[in-house]
């Protein structure tokens, strides 16, 4: 009788139960973000033996670069847009099972995802183009455009609803989502709230292309949970911290104080700052403390291809960022694969972990 109610009831809840074992199935081939993290982005549309030289040297994320969510001109439906040769990125993702490895959705000078559906609707289109591919989970990256007059040099509301819902259905169902906003977009020592990218810094009023904490509303409509790791880009164009790092060097300072002054950065992102949301009527959100946990920061970062401060896109030496305390961070991400070696510098070896090779 027993045997005979078990198969009674599995017949009568079956698509229950497939549900249930869809979900297993899903959490034991997405792998854990590593600890710490080391990512990186291979390039636009680069894929090959570079991605597995890193992965030999230290690398445990790779952010492969980049997807768009468009409308089809044949259709006018939805559909993903990627600039990568997908055979090869399959290749990898089967190749190195403990290697997370997420999709990046957007760039610079790349559009906005295309306003139709919803953020739900989306990720079901992402769920069912993924399922041949392997990916991990996404990584927002949607950012401004060198064109004055480009309409991606705002964030509509439309887009910010569309990351939410998004984020929120991917995370449901397992997936990992990771976010690399510049660092204007998520300022510690800025409270004020806008959708524009076009605010220039006091110390480079030239340059148009900052943002005010746009990415802080994404966090604050979502949770913080929510989000694997939140990697700020440091090295943005004319960025804050490369300001402050350029007058320290100016001064002739030490390695030691230029990881104490990133050191305060990070304080300033697990500390919390408020964000006045209520200055935007249409934002639908309160003034609010956000708050990056050290276990969800990390620290994004330029290879050779950036230079030394004073500069518009920072270079840093390894030899300081492995004096910054791993106890506020949850560790590093750089940009990218394709400069590895340029100037002598490996990133991939120089700021992992455990390997022999790191020594400087």
């Amino acid at each position: 009788k027993a045997t005979v109610s078990v198969l009674y009831w599995a017949r009568r809840d079956l698509p229950s139960i497939m549900l249930i074992l869809s979900l297993l199935t899903l959490s034991l081939s997405v792998p854990p973000i590593p600890e710490p993290v080391l990512a990186a982005y291979p390039d636009w549309g680069l894929c090959g033996s570079i991605v597995d030289d890193a992965i030999d040297r230290g690398v445990n994320t790779l952010i492969w670069f980049a997807s768009n969510f468009l409308v089809s001109l044949n259709d006018g439906k939805p559909t993903i847009q990627v600039d990568l040769d997908l055979t090869c990125v399959k290749d990898r993702i089967h190749k190195y099972p403990d290697v997370v490895h997420l999709i990046s959705i957007g760039g610079w000078n790349a559009p906005h995802p295309a306003d139709i559906g919803t953020g739900a609707e989306w990720f079901a289109i992402w769920k069912e183009w993924n399922k041949d591919i392997g990916f991990h989970g996404i990584d927002w990256d949607l950012e401004g455009n060198d064109s004055p007059s480009s309409p991606y040099n705002t964030f509509s509301l439309q887009t910010l609803k569309l990351m939410t819902e998004f984020t929120k259905s991917a995370v449901a169902e397992g997936y990992h989502v990771a976010m690399a906003p510049p660092q204007s977009y998520l300022d510690p020592d800025n409270s004020k709230f806008s959708r524009s990218l076009q605010h220039p810094p006091s110390w480079k009023t030239t340059f148009p292309y900052h943002g005010s904490n746009i990415y802080a509303h994404v966090i604050a409509s979502c949770g913080i949970d929510s989000f694997a790791f939140i990697a700020v880009q440091v090295y943005e164009g004319w960025s804050r911290l490369g300001d402050e790092l350029a007058s320290l060097i100016n001064e002739g300072t030490t390695n030691e104080a230029q990881a104490k002054l990133i050191e305060s950065t990070l304080q300033k992102y697990t500390s919390g700052w408020e964000v006045d949301f209520s200055s935007d009527s249409e934002a639908g959100l309160p003034s609010q403390i956000i708050r990056i946990p050290a276990s969800k920061i990390v620290l994004g970062v330029a290879n050779y291809w950036a230079e030394p401060p004073p500069s518009k896109f920072v270079f840093i030496e390894p030899a300081v960022l492995r004096l910054v305390s791993r106890q506020l961070f949850k560790g590093f991400m750089f940009w990218c694969l394709k400069h590895e070696g340029d100037g002598g510098y490996y990133f991939s070896n120089l700021l992992a972990d455990g390997n022999p090779e790191n020594e400087l």
